[in-house]
């Protein structure tokens, strides 16, 4: 056998571009005191497009990273562009050379001084006014020089409204304080205006005041420009601020503009493409820009506009965006109103309402209240001194030249007093066992005072206009308020609500919870605070890390932590999401997961006894999913269901609800199976799950597992499905909630009635009946719930019968076996048989023989209980065989009889006539009878034993049978032979075992592998080094004298050894500054031995961990381009002979 280890190299080079691009600029941050101001404004001039203009600058995305159409993530801008007009859709220079608005300069910095300067007078470093301010020309000067006014505000920052003004960055994303004409100049100083990020109050508040400044500018803090956020962030704040800006004072009541954009790419400039988009009421609808605009081009509109001088050549050659504005014909006005009360008292005040829209802002309203009296504003009050009815008219006129006008008419009626009328509040909504429940009455109509009584269900009573009671026991109870007026006959009136008191089992994690689940990560209990660290970096959609605590039973074990309380109707956890650290491609869930028994069910094939139900976050490749999205999964051993029911981001708190019986029904109705099958919740799971997560970490809190009553509930199954007349049917009710034990009550609907959760039932005629099962429980006082089912009884179908004869050929003389089998018509069956040789009897089986050799017709003849009795037969020809020729033979055992040991020797006879004789001659001298016999021989040697038969038919027939036996003084040498494997792999070991009996003692093994090698003893080990077919020969030879060998032979089918299985990802493109973390796999693809992976080519910073197949890189800006990284994966193996089988594999990325 060769020395050397053996190799197979197989090379699969596929090569995988990581496209590294520049590192982004950076935004603010923000939140600051409210500021109160006054500006002079100056309008521009007749037919000038817009007097105000909001500016709103956002941070570091292309056009194709905001826009959905191309798989941009911001849908609310996408719609807000379409609504209005988009300056531009280029998104690449291939994909247009017009049409287009690009950014200037990379970093931010040098972007925001172009747009208010007309260059970036080298601040190119985002340092924020270093070396030094600037004192060149800005827009604001052009501004103030116009008599306009201007108010720039910043989130969060300090200083606001001084030279001290500090926004979060400086100067990176603010350039007004870049300049020292601004910077230091007092006046100008009070325009550097800081908002409170989370609300903008102090920007929108401007936006809502009577004299709002013409330029207004502002910059979001880092999360809410997209600087340090994904775009659904962003996506979000714009969503939630940008409608509060169009539906404020300026908007709605001037002629202003929003312009929205992103400072940057990722690209450079000419060819930077960024989102930019105008709206507001100036702006046309649905607008796509033709021009090629630039920073350069948002000057140029305001100098245009605003009949402004030129900063720089920049500005002054650039296109002004002015095809985005245009007249705007306003829509019809329309007018109506609402009435309070809905029905108006006599010398009570009616309030009139107003909703205007359309036309042009402001409205004026006047009224007409149809008794001469009238008034005028959006809100009036009218008291009438009589009761009638009363068509009330308003008029709207808007303030459009020439005016528009339109009317609104109701007709009011107007009387004495109103009915009494009762109702009731109580909290909180969802009562608990042992706390207080107010209960608050609101009574209208009749006459003052009101006497107020209260019934709350549980025999307790009060009076009152308000009561407090503390109800005891967890079940629903009808609480009802009656109240009496003072008139004369008095009136009376009455309301009642049915309250569910539930018991609430709360608090912090404990040792009552199960927490060893954090494969990866970490997970601790500390002071009831559950904190859950996953770390799961590798993992895909099959393969889910995990870091929860559970407690109850599960699909997969008994129970850990402690078994769950009975009646649990809801779960809620509150939780702190800390902070989370994704990879590309991530996926994770934070869940509440119940887990319910079921009766065994299936859906699809697949056959379950429980339900894996999740309310949860989902958050997938670092998007949230939508609220109220669902899914099924089967994780192998339950029918799953998901339904998502919250989206938060790190550093949020938030509360997760998992209601028992919406996740049971909406798993039941996901897998189709019956919505009244009966879910025993038996675990409760906790934490977090997902993949390609280097971590998310939350800390959970406040556990209630929520006990409540569960209403009363019945449902019956029917058995068979289709009944017939005369054959009983089982009814068997099914009855969850209220209070045990239950009283079940059945009306069959033929006039008759039963009781007991499960009856039988015969119906005596076809048609079909309603039956009621009524179900009541042991609650006082008590709760009754029903279920209806129609059932329709058929006519039996008529009588058929059939049978079988056993033997199938039989032999005249010989016993026949008839078997009937009857179905239709009305048991119980009577069955009567013609045997058609003059004989007959009756039963549904019975034995006849007959007496001579023929065919016989049989006749089956079958007939029902039914009134008038049905009948059906069946008829088959038997054909009745001869007695066959007499025929013996006979075993022995053992097969190697030794002497003085007992032979039993079987005789084995056919044909003929029973009973036979058998006799015998054992060849030694010696006879014996008997179908069984045993002898025993008292010398070696051979015999010839001679078997007789002798059957009873007239004459008798005689048959023989003869063996020779040999006997032995001692057994003779035999052995078998067996291989573990008879199809190994080239150097798998494999065992070879033999075993012999008989001869003398002791045995010599050898074994001749097929290959040239040999072996010796009863067990040798071999291995292979060539696959082939090889046969293997073991030879036994005993100690007698002469010596005694035997040999035996087996196949050995050899198999090639298989280079290993490499997975790799396929290419991936990183952005610089970023870590890409993915993993390898190599298998073995032969029986044992281990697989070593390696990788070549790494590039600077990469490392590859052989260990875990963990490759990670945070590649610099440094380092764009193209790199090409080669794994390999060598497979080894130890062979018998203590040498190496290498086959490897390699693969190129």
């Amino acid at each position: 056998m060769s020395n050397k280890p053996s190799f197979v190299r197989i090379k699969i080079i596929l090569i995988c571009s990581f496209v590294l691009l520049g590192s982004l600029a950076a935004a603010p941050i923000a939140a600051s005191p409210n500021q109160s101001h006054s500006h002079s404004v100056i309008l521009a001039p007749s037919g000038a497009t817009f007097d105000y203009v909001v500016t709103i600058l956002m941070e570091n995305n292309g056009y194709c990273e905001v826009i959905t159409t191309c798989g941009g993530g911001g849908p609310y801008q996408t719609s807000l562009a379409a609504a209005y007009g988009l300056a531009g859709t280029c998104q690449s220079d291939s994909s247009c050379s017009t049409g287009g608005y690009t950014a200037v300069d990379h970093p931010s910095e040098g972007n925001y001084l172009q747009l208010i300067a007309g260059d970036d007078y080298g601040f190119t470093n985002d340092c924020g006014y270093c070396p030094g301010r600037t004192s060149a020309l800005n827009i604001i000067d052009r501004i103030e020089a116009s008599g306009r006014t201007w108010d720039a505000f910043y989130e969060g920052g300090s200083g606001s409204g001084t030279c001290n003004a500090n926004p979060p960055r400086g100067g990176d994303h603010y350039a007004f304080i870049t300049f020292t004409d601004i910077q230091t100049n007092t006046a100008r100083c009070s325009h550097l205006l800081s908002t409170t990020a989370s609300t903008d109050t102090q920007f929108l508040a401007e936006l809502n005041s009577a004299t709002p400044a013409n330029y207004i500018w502002l910059t979001p803090n880092d999360s809410n420009n997209c600087h340090d956020t994904a775009m659904s962030f962003c996506d979000n704040y714009l969503k939630t601020l940008v409608p509060k800006i169009l539906s404020s004072t300026l908007f709605t009541t001037k002629k202003a503009a929003l312009w929205i954009q992103y400072d940057e790419g990722n690209n450079s400039y000419p060819h930077d493409f960024i989102y930019g988009s105008w709206s507001g009421p100036v702006v046309k609808t649905g607008y796509v820009g033709t021009g090629s605009y630039s920073h350069y081009s948002y000057l140029k509109t305001l100098e245009t506009v605003w009949g402004l001088s030129s900063l720089t050549s920049n500005d002054a050659n650039a296109a002004p965006m002015t095809e985005f504005f245009g007249s705007v014909t306003p829509p019809t006005l329309s007018t109506s109103f609402t009435i309070s009360p809905s029905t108006p008292v006599v010398n009570v005040p009616v309030t009139f309402t107003a909703t205007t829209s359309g036309g042009t802002p402001p409205y004026s309203l006047n009224w007409n209240f149809g008794d001469s009296g009238s008034g005028s504003g959006a809100s009036v009050t009218h008291t009438y001194a009589s009761p009638g009815s009363f068509s009330v008219t308003e008029t709207a006129t808007d303030s459009a030249s020439p005016s528009q006008t339109s009317t609104s008419s109701q007709t009011v009626t107007v009387v004495s007093s109103l009915p009494l009328s009762a109702s009731f509040t109580f909290l909180p909504a969802t009562p608990v066992v042992n706390s207080p429940v107010s209960f608050t009455a609101v009574t209208t109509g009749g006459t003052l005072p009101y006497a107020v009584s209260w019934d709350f269900g549980d025999g307790a009573t009060t009076t009152g206009a308000t009561a407090t009671h503390t109800y005891t026991a967890a079940q629903s109870f009808t609480a009802v308020e009656t109240v009496t007026d003072s008139s004369s006959p008095k009136q009376t009136a009455s309301a009642t609500h049915t309250l569910v008191v539930s018991s609430s089992l709360t608090g912090n994690f404990d040792n009552t919870w199960y927490i060893n689940n954090c494969p990866g990560g970490t997970e601790t209990i500390s002071n009831g605070v559950l904190q859950t660290r996953q770390s799961t970096p590798g993992g895909g959609p099959n393969s889910y890390g995990y870091c929860t605590a559970q407690r109850g039973s599960f699909p997969w074990g008994s129970t850990v932590g402690t078994a769950l309380p009975s009646g649990i109707t809801s779960v809620t956890v509150s939780f702190n999401f800390l902070n989370r650290n994704l990879l590309s491609g991530s996926r994770y869930h934070l869940y509440i997961a119940l887990y319910y028994q079921i009766p065994s069910s299936t859906s699809g094939g697949t056959t379950y006894s429980w339900l894996d139900t999740q309310s949860r976050v989902e958050n997938i490749n670092g998007v949230d999913s939508p609220i109220g999205s669902t899914a099924t999964y089967d994780p192998g051993d339950s029918f799953g269901w998901d339904i998502i029911t919250l989206q938060i981001n790190p550093g949020q708190s938030g509360i997760l609800t998992a209601d028992a019986r919406q996740l049971c029904q909406g798993d039941l109705a996901a897998w189709g199976l019956p919505t009244n099958t009966q879910c025993t919740l038996k675990g409760i799971e906790i934490g977090t799950e997902g993949y390609l997560v280097n971590s998310v970490n939350v800390d959970w809190y406040t556990v209630n597992l929520n006990v409540g009553p569960i209403p009363l509930t019945t449902s019956f199954t029917v058995s068979p499905s289709n009944p017939v007349v005369n054959t009983r049917v089982t009814f068997t009710a099914t009855t969850i909630g209220g209070t045990s034990p239950y009283t079940i009550s059945w009306n069959y609907g033929d006039g008759t009635a039963g009781t007991g959760s499960t009856v039988t039932h015969t119906y005596t005629t076809a048609q079909s009946f309603t039956v009621t099962e009524t179900a009541t429980d042991s609650s006082t006082p008590a709760q009754t719930a029903t279920s209806s089912k129609t059932v329709t009884i058929s006519m039996p179908p008529p009588p058929s019968t059939s049978f079988t004869s056993q033997p199938a050929s039989p032999i005249v003389n010989t016993p026949v076996t008839f078997t009937a089998t009857t179905t239709g018509g009305t048991a119980p069956y009577s069955v009567t048989w013609n045997f058609g040789d003059g004989s007959s009897g009756t039963g549904a089986s019975i034995v006849h023989t007959f007496a001579s050799v023929q065919s016989f017709t049989v006749t089956e003849t079958a007939t029902d209980s039914s009134s008038p009795s049905q009948s059906a037969t069946s008829s088959k020809t038997v054909t009745v065989q001869p007695t066959p020729p007499l025929s013996t033979s006979f075993t022995f055992l053992p097969a190697t009889p030794l002497v003085n040991s007992p032979v039993t020797l079987t005789a084995v006879t056919t044909g003929g006539a029973l009973p036979y004789a058998n006799s015998w001659n054992f060849g030694d001298g010696t006879t014996g009878t008997g179908t069984t016999t045993t002898h025993t021989y008292t010398t070696a040697g051979p015999f010839t034993v001679t078997e007789t038969a002798t059957d009873s038919s007239t004459p008798t027939k005689t048959a023989t049978s003869t063996h020779s036996i040999t006997v032995y003084t001692s057994l003779p040498l035999s052995t078998t032979f067996s291989v573990s494997s008879t199809s190994p792999q080239v150097g798998q070991a494999v065992t070879f075992s033999a075993s012999a009996t008989g001869g003398t003692t002791p045995y010599l093994y050898t074994v001749a592998f097929g290959d040239g090698g040999t072996g010796t003893g009863k067990s040798v080990t071999h291995a292979y080094s060539a696959a082939g077919s090889y046969t293997a020969t073991a030879t036994v030879t005993d100690s007698a004298s002469p010596q005694a060998s035997v040999s035996r032979t087996i196949t050995v089918n050899v198999q090639a050894l298989l280079p290993p299985i490499l997975t790799v990802p396929s290419n991936q493109t990183v952005p610089a500054g970023t870590w890409i973390n993915f993993t390898i796999t190599g298998t073995p693809a032969n029986t044992g031995g281990s697989v070593t992976l390696s990788a070549t080519g790494l590039p600077i910073g990469a490392t590859f961990n052989p260990t875990i197949a963990l490759f990670s890189w945070k590649p610099t800006s440094s380092q764009p381009g193209s790199y090409t990284v080669t794994f390999m994966a060598i497979y080894s193996h130890q062979q018998a002979n203590g040498h190496s089988g290498k086959p490897s594999r390699s693969r190129g990325v």
